[in-house]
């Protein structure tokens, strides 16, 4: 596998297929899902001891930002609230709000130390195994490869 060289800023990663081979063995395992298990979220929020391992960047009382372990773009960040819920209707709308409080801050945030020319924000990932729910902020570049 070579690295693609026409774009310095398209993120080879082949550090994903590792997650990808392994995603549907552990949810195999895991079994039926019910509330607390098969969260990495949760897990994180339960440790804020470990937010430095677990590449949170961002903690407050409703929720967290985290470096993506697994990027698949650069400048790939997650918001999620510490209360795990499977759909974004689930959350009451209060919540709903400070799950985007938290992805106006990563998007805040990816803004200061990037500087891409764009970014998308907002991008709803609801849980499909884990009782989890979160939201991806990543960069836009230009098709030459400059951030601006």
């Amino acid at each position: 596998m070579t690295q693609p060289t026409e774009n310095p800023f398209t993120l080879f990663a082949p550090w994903r297929l590792e997650y990808l081979e392994a995603l549907e063995a552990r949810e195999k395992q895991a079994g039926t899902p019910h509330a607390g298990s098969g969260s990495f979220l949760l897990d994180y929020w339960n440790t804020p001891e470990a937010d430095e391992a677990n590449h949170v960047i961002v903690r407050d009382a409703q929720g967290l930002i985290l470096l993506n372990r697994f990027p698949y773009a650069g400048g790939h960040l997650m918001a999620a609230l510490g209360e795990p819920a499977p759909t974004l209707l689930d959350y009451a709308p209060a919540q709903r709000a400070e799950l985007w409080k938290l992805v106006e801050a990563a998007a805040d945030l990816m803004q200061q130390a990037r500087s891409p020319r764009g970014s998308t924000s907002g991008s709803i990932r609801a849980g499909r195994r884990a009782p989890e729910c979160r939201s991806t902020c990543t960069c836009t570049w230009c098709p030459d490869g400059t951030a601006t």
